[in-house]
């Protein structure tokens, strides 16, 4: 008896190699993808100027990266003694203002540095209803517990997000290594918004997406939205506020990724990482036996065949 839908996805046109650089942007889908590479000591960032959604606030966070444009000076506020950015995520808040500023200078310029060396990028899209700040006219990326008074939420449509993430495509195929942009629609409900209007959301998104395909070779698409709505239907697959996948269902889905884009090479290297990081987690109950040290051997004369083929990773 078989429990799961058949999802054979076409294979994909490009492989990446083992321990090319990664960048990863968008949701906190694409955090986890980012942490857990990190994790293995891949050569991976995940966005510097952290969690985004959107694809018109993605766009404005990776052109300042690149550009060195300017942060607007009026979407400054001020939130329960926090200083906030309504552009950038509230992690990048500071009680002092010029702490916050220069926080979010820091991370542009590690975002820019690592957008230089990336030779391919991840980007999970989140949303296509955007938060229009009426005090400027101008969309945002948070709206930073500010009274949603001071809001208008509307849907792009779908027209509007392919000219956005055709931009974004753009953005980063003019990088200096860059060679594949791979896109992806998070699988997390935005269900504040109303369940009806999250699926509206996801298939602009997802449409948006097949069309910039269909103009750019270079942009491709991984189908993590459908190997979760599809294939892990069952809320087991979820968290207990039934709307973010699991960590299983998070890594089963990486698992689907690096199968279906990256070489044989590469599979081989995360496999062995992998094994590394187990084995440095490994907490034993006594450090002096005969047995520990072996494991500890063992340890080492991995990370040393790795090391001898990718000098350049660090595996401590």
């Amino acid at each position: 008896m078989e429990w799961f839908l058949r999802f054979d996805p076409a294979k994909a046109k490009v492989a990446i190699e083992a321990a090319a650089p990664v960048y990863m942007a968008g949701s906190c889908f694409a955090n986890h993808w980012g942490k857990h590479l990190q994790s293995l000591r891949w050569p991976s960032n995940y966005h510097p100027l952290h969690i985004t959604y959107q694809p018109k606030a993605l766009l404005q966070q990776l052109s300042l990266a690149i550009h060195d444009q300017p942060v607007n000076d009026e979407h400054w506020v001020e939130v329960e003694g926090i200083w906030r950015h309504l552009d950038f995520h509230s992690k990048l808040g500071h009680p002092e203002l010029k702490q916050a500023k220069q926080q979010i200078e820091r991370n542009r310029q590690l975002a820019k540095s690592a957008l230089e060396k990336a030779e391919y990028c991840v980007i999970t899209l989140g949303s296509s209803l955007v938060f229009q700040y009426i005090k400027t006219g101008l969309t945002v990326a948070n709206c930073q517990k500010v009274p949603q008074r001071e809001f208008r939420i509307h849907q792009l449509p779908v027209e509007q997000i392919v000219d956005q993430i055709l931009q974004i495509q753009q953005l980063l195929e003019g990088l200096p290594q860059m060679k594949s942009v791979i896109w992806t629609v998070s699988p997390v409900r935005h269900h504040r918004s109303g369940l009806v209007e999250n699926q509206r959301s996801k298939a602009h998104l997802i449409t948006a997406v097949h069309q910039l395909i269909d103009k750019k070779p270079g942009a491709l698409y991984f189908p993590a939205y459908e190997w979760m709505m599809d294939v892990l239907r069952d809320y087991r697959f979820y968290e207990k506020d039934k709307v973010h996948p699991t960590e299983e269902a998070v890594q089963f889905i990486f698992e689907k990724f690096t199968a279906g884009y990256f070489d044989s090479s590469a599979r081989e290297l995360y496999a062995q990482l992998q094994q590394v990081k187990r084995m440095r987690e490994h907490r034993p109950q006594f450090k002096e036996t005969k047995a520990h040290n072996k494991f500890i051997q063992q340890r080492e004369l991995i990370k040393k065949r790795i090391l001898d083929q990718y000098p350049f990773l660090s595996l401590d």
